[in-house]
């Protein structure tokens, strides 16, 4: 997995990750097959796993990472995969609030890393 940037759209009754142009779409989500959903303030994301353990994605974050501080990450768990999605500061209590509405799965916030 790598980061890059991307914009996420919620329309009807899926949420789409598309590319930074905002032409090609990256990855389709319907809502109903989203579980559960967390928000971590970390170098990494993070979410607990069916069994409440906590778990953490390894995720390539670019030439120096090591040197990054925290980000935000919203994980949505599905019965496949997790899918991590990362915003600015700026964008994120826009975007959880919106993902919490059209899902209507509750977004659990995570403490912070120690």
């Amino acid at each position: 997995m790598r980061d890059r940037d991307a914009g996420l759209r919620l329309a009807g009754d899926h949420l789409s990750v598309l590319e930074e142009s905002g032409e090609k779409e990256i990855l389709s989500l319907s809502y109903a097959s989203i579980v559960q959903a967390f928000y971590s303030r970390s170098k990494q994301p993070r979410w607990k796993g069916p069994d409440g353990k906590d778990e953490e994605a390894n995720v390539e974050l670019g030439k120096l990472s090591l040197f990054r501080g925290e980000r935000n990450w919203l994980t949505l768990t599905t019965q496949a995969s997790p899918v991590f999605l990362r915003f600015e500061n700026a964008d994120l209590q826009a975007a959880l609030s919106a993902v919490q509405e059209r899902t209507r799965v509750t977004v659990q916030r995570l403490a912070p890393e120690r």
